[in-house]
This record gives structure tokens, sequence and C-alpha cells, in this order.
């Protein structure tokens, strides 16, 4: 789980850096890689940029009840469907509403 953790701020960072160059599309080709976290934070970060396809992702990661990512995958759709979608939270402006 801490490698989970610091993995999770690295990985942060470079779609925030993306974002801010507005190139999170660099992300699209990991929404088909073979590892869950992998394709579970891309599809977070693609949500803007790639929505029906990083929705798509997102739900067949949530259904395969791998913990820490499908408890994650369910909640950034919660957020997406309900309007309170921020990639960046540090960021709050960008919440999609």
């Amino acid at each position: 789980m801490s490698m989970h953790n610091k993995t999770a701020g690295d990985v942060y960072a470079a779609a925030k850096e993306l974002n801010r160059r507005g190139q999170l599309r660099a992300l699209e080709p990991l929404l088909e890689h073979p590892l869950i976290t992998v394709r579970q934070r891309a599809a977070r970060y693609c949500l803007p940029v790639a929505t029906e396809a990083a929705i798509a992702v997102l739900e067949s990661v949530a259904a395969v009840k791998e913990f820490p990512e499908s408890s994650e995958a369910m909640l950034t759709l919660t957020y997406w469907s309900g309007g309170y979608y921020c990639a960046f939270p540090d960021d709050l402006s960008r919440v999609r509403a």
C-alpha cells in the first residue's frame, strides 16, 4: 500500500503537468495498459478529453472488485456523474459542474 500511495503522487504530478500543457490526451494509450492501476489512473485523468473511453475503463475496473483500484474507479464515476469531478483537487476552480 505504501508503494501504491507513493506512485499515486508521482502519477498525479505527471498528469497535472500534462494538464497544464493541454496534453492530457497523451495518457489515452494507457487506457489499454495491461495493469489495472495504470488503466484506472489514466482513465481518471482522461475523463475531460476522452470521456466515453475513460468511462468504459472506469466501469470495467470498478467491476473487477480489486482494491483499491475498483473503489477509486467507482468514486471517480460517482463524482463525474454527480457533477463534482475534479482531477486535480488542489485546483478546485476546475470542478466540472
